[in-house]
């Protein structure tokens, strides 16, 4: 069985480690794009719609880029969304949380009349070339099989009033899928997979996962009477997990790594509200908990769910993954694709909200 070469990336923050040997590549390239889009339903038809796209270097020559779609209902309604998204500058390796993708999205409506769903998304793609001597003593066009990680943190969340509150049409979902393109051959999927929390009926709601998504360690965090604005409050946390895919390099010759990440809501009207979080800041969840609830209540609610991302007491949103092994890491914050420039060092690093890709050797 031939071995995973180490490709071990850039890492400021480094708490604790054991050595492994270091392999450099060039980025040749990066661009990105960041999108948000929010839209209306009144009364069983299409009300307004909001969106934003940015990109780079398309129609932005800095990062970060950083959008953000909002709605308000009108004045005798008590509805909102938001949704942001941001795509950060990936070689900024330095900082402790270069905060490369961060998305969040949240809908309530406390109103008969209206609902939401919304789209966010953020995208990046990088040119990365290995030259000979960078994979050990490979020659050119050497096919070099290497394995990727990836580390995700969120949060998905259904709620309703009263407590048997029908959340049937309530969903939030993420989404991740990373694709390898070389010149010459059909694009390649690495790893792709999701993970949604739907509503259902009498104030229920359940975890789902799709594609290569693990279940594991997957916390459902049930949180009702938070305050009596709520009855039925459901978080699925996805803490600190830890992703591995295959791919392979040829040395010599330049290839392109995409990551996407999108989150897709949406709520039901009449005291019925959802949000998803990867990474931070939460502001969407203040602005529409303010805009709805008042300040004392949005409060409450980030208080409560800060809590729960930080220490998860629910119950497994799968019990059968629970005989899986750990991850062997410890990282939280928002989705991350680490650039290829290289270190001697890794383990046990812990950043303020930032999630990252590295490829790695297999043992």
């Amino acid at each position: 069985m031939r071995a995973r070469k180490q490709l071990v990336m850039a890492f400021a923050a480094l708490l604790s480690g054991a050595a492994a040997p270091a392999a450099f590549s060039e980025t040749i390239s990066i661009t990105g794009s960041a999108q948000a889009e929010v839209e209306e339903t009144r009364f069983g038809q299409p009300g307004d719609r909001e969106q934003a796209i940015d990109s780079f270097p398309g129609t932005s020559a800095e990062l970060p880029l950083q959008v953000i779609a909002q709605l308000v209902a009108a004045p005798n309604e008590i509805a909102a969304a938001s949704a942001a998204a941001q795509f950060g500058d990936p070689r900024l390796l330095y900082e402790a949380n270069p905060g490369e993708f961060a998305l969040n999205v949240a809908l309530n409506s406390v109103t008969e009349a209206t609902r939401y769903v919304a789209r966010v998304r953020a995208h990046e793609t990088r040119g990365i070339l290995f030259s000979e001597g960078e994979l050990g003593a490979q020659p050119a066009g050497t096919i070099v099989p290497l394995t990727g990680r990836l580390f995700i943190d969120a949060v998905l969340a259904v709620y309703g009033n009263p407590y048997d509150r029908d959340l049937t049409g309530a969903a939030v979902s993420l989404a991740v899928d990373i694709v390898q393109r070389v010149p010459g051959h059909a694009p390649l999927t690495v790893f792709e997979g999701k993970v949604e929390l739907v509503g259902g009926a009498h104030g229920a709601a359940e975890a789902v996962t799709g594609g290569n998504f693990p279940r594991f360690p997957l916390i459902i965090v049930h949180l009702p009477q938070l305050t009596e604005d709520f009855g039925a409050f459901h978080l699925l946390v996805v803490p600190n997990l830890t992703i591995d895919y295959a791919f392979d390099a040829a040395v010599g010759e330049e290839f392109t790594l995409e990551a996407n990440v999108a989150i897709a809501a949406s709520n039901v009207e009449h005291e019925g509200g959802v949000f998803g979080v990867v990474g931070t800041p939460i502001t969407s969840l203040q602005n529409v908990f303010a805009s709805t609830m008042g300040d004392l209540t949005a409060a409450k609610v980030l208080t409560a769910v800060e809590k729960a991302r930080q220490d998860p007491t629910g119950e497994p949103a799968f019990p059968e993954a629970q005989l899986q092994p750990s991850p062997p890491f410890g990282l939280c914050g928002l989705l991350g694709f680490e650039s290829l420039l290289g270190l001697t060092l890794l383990a046990g690093l812990r950043f303020a909200g930032l999630s990252r890709f590295y490829p790695r050797t297999k043992r």
